[in-house]
């Protein structure tokens, strides 16, 4: 197939944008949104490399722009002199609800807080330039008020606030990193939806891409590509083997840790209900505490809420079952199809799925290849983070000795590792039991605290 010179075709070798349209093609695939548009006709294509239609029937016309020369941030005045901020408007006035949203590798942390108050405000463009522009501080109120003079506005005038509050609600900035970083997360991103080679699969919809530019894509449209390609989606959705595999995990999970129960008897402990709120609001939860202090038992009590609750959840303790080579491996040395995580996803609800590994620093004792096991471990971790950044509702608990968290080299740098985990990462100490605790446990057994 021929393209045209300096088009899209040209565009889409620039690893940046590639990568973008690629991850918006799987994002299609997942039904995330109904349709892809590339490189549009007419209209449709003034300032714009892609046309994103959502579920809702809201179009996004998206322009890519990996870098702004050497500055590592976006101004008003480098917008306007690129023409973004004259395109922008030229889309967001052809119809009340469009939204436009500018991709790029670097950020500005003006544009989108000045963005994001707007759309988190009242409504009222008044109270928003009185309350949000004008009472915040200095560096907004000139943000602002270059934005308005970028598109020919007076802010002292009422109807020109209206549309600069208008055209604010509706314009976005997406970040899409141009490194590695980007390209690892689409390889995670692909690996969940599609079975075969993640990179060959990409490269597929790159070229699917350029031979389809100003088509409107469906989710069908991919499929049916990939399936051409022998690339088969993912259904674990229908595996019947993956919920009784599950239910065995957890029986056994259970098994593992009743008999070893005081006086036989579930301890309610504060850390437990610490778990249940942090699952429901983090990707990544680090439960830790000194030896013999009962993190078991605090995990013990959370399934059995969780079961109560009907949460989907799989605990695996570490010191039982041995991570080995891929987490898909690992998932079907437990008698599961594929990985640990995917068959998790497979059972979630609107409720969030909880994973828990349990005695995290026992794979140094347990295994002649403890590396390995930690970077399947690792791997796994990658999954939860790839699946919630898809609004999947699921969360990890890792679960390890505090002296192993602080003090084993590979432990502690992957677990402390901020670039990995970002804010994400939650840590809950379990203490050990108190005075009080103590008390009340001994008489439940019959015998007196003081003998």
């Amino acid at each position: 197939m021929a393209f045209e010179p300096g088009g899209y075709a040209d565009k889409l070798g620039n690893r940046h944008e590639g990568r973008w349209v690629v991850k918006q093609l799987l994002r299609l695939l997942n039904e995330e949104i109904r349709s892809v548009t590339i490189e549009a006709i007419g209209d449709d294509q003034e300032g714009v490399d892609l046309i994103i239609e959502s579920n809702t029937g809201i179009r996004q016309f998206q322009q890519c722009k990996a870098r702004n020369r050497s500055n590592n941030s976006w101004s008003i005045s480098d917008l306007k002199s690129k023409g973004i901020l004259q395109k922008m408007q030229f889309q967001l006035n052809r119809n009340p609800d469009y939204e436009f949203a500018l991709v790029s590798g670097i950020s500005s942390p003006l544009i989108c807080d000045i963005c994001e108050s707007a759309r988190k405000s009242n409504g009222n463009p008044e109270d928003y330039f009185e309350y949000q522009i004008k009472n915040i501080g200095a560096d907004r109120r000139a943000f602002y008020q270059k934005f308005c003079e970028g598109l020919n506005l007076n802010q002292n005038q009422k109807e020109d606030r209206e549309k600069a509050f208008d055209y604010l609600k509706r314009t976005y900035l997406k970040i899409w990193p141009d490194d590695q970083n980007s390209y690892e997360e689409l390889l995670g991103f692909t690996k969940l939806l599609v079975n075969g080679e993640p990179s060959n699969v990409i490269s597929s919809l790159a070229d699917y891409a350029i031979e389809n530019i100003r088509k409107c894509l469906s989710s069908k449209d991919v499929l049916d590509h990939l399936c051409d390609l022998g690339f088969e989606p993912r259904k674990l959705g229908y595996d019947k083997r993956i919920a009784p595999a599950i239910n065995s995990l957890q029986q056994g999970f259970e098994e593992s840790i009743a008999p070893g129960l005081i006086a036989n008897q579930l301890i309610s402990r504060d850390e437990t209900q610490e778990l249940l709120k942090a699952i429901d609001e983090e990707c990544i939860v680090i439960l830790h505490g000194a030896a013999g202090y009962g993190k078991s038992g605090v995990l013990y009590e959370l399934t059995q809420i969780l079961k109560q609750q009907q949460r989907p959840y799989l605990p695996i303790r570490l010191d039982r079952l041995e991570p080995k080579n891929t987490a898909k491996e690992f998932g079907q040395n437990m008698g599961l199809p594929e990985s640990p995580v995917l068959c998790l996803d497979s059972l979630l609800c609107e409720k969030t799925g909880v994973l828990i590994l349990d005695q995290l620093d026992a794979l140094r004792w347990t295994s002649s290849h403890s590396s390995n096991s930690l970077e399947v471990c690792k791997d796994i971790v990658r999954e939860i983070i790839h699946l919630r950044r898809t609004g999947k509702p699921i969360s990890v608990i890792l679960s390890c000795r505090t002296f192993d968290l602080e003090h084993d080299p590979e432990i502690k740098k992957w677990l402390e590792n901020q670039s990995q985990f970002g804010k994400q990462a939650k840590k809950i100490k379990v203490y050990n039991l108190s005075e009080d605790a103590l008390k009340n446990i001994i008489k439940q057994t019959g015998h007196n605290y003081d003998e």
